[in-house]
């Protein structure tokens, strides 16, 4: 019998949750016993993918600008600090730049962002940031 766990295993409470899932269905018979559904599931109520599809949010708006050139500000110390480069990638609480006149890469904790400026015209002259 396959079995589909119709939610993503995103920690220990979930994988112990699929586990005893698992459990059930090889001790009862019938497949009845283990269909579930994603209401009993125990993350239900924090829908990492929609973040990131939903265009409401932040991170699934800022997935659209992957390949821009970005300046973002973030606050550390009380000062807000910038950083420029390619925007890489995007997750739930993180993106991902390639930095500006460097070869490095640099991940941004999101919590800490406060202003992402997008650079439409990839002329640095042009935008005024030097």
């Amino acid at each position: 019998m396959e079995h589909n766990f119709p939610c993503p295993i995103r920690s220990d409470k979930d994988l112990n949750f699929y586990e005893d899932y698992l459990k059930r269905c090889d001790t009862e018979q019938g497949e009845k016993s283990c269909q579930m559904t994603v209401e009993n599931s125990p993350s239900r109520g924090t829908n990492t993918y929609t973040r990131l599809s939903d265009e409401a949010f932040l991170p699934a708006y800022l997935k659209t600008m992957t390949g821009k050139l970005v300046r973002v500000e973030s606050l550390i110390g009380g000062c807000l600090e910038s950083r420029i480069g390619i925007l890489l990638e995007v997750g739930a609480d993180y993106i991902v730049l390639k930095l500006y006149r460097g070869c490095s890469t640099m991940i941004c904790d999101a919590s800490s962002i406060k202003y992402i400026t997008v650079i439409h015209d990839n002329d640095m002259n042009k935008a005024g940031l030097f």
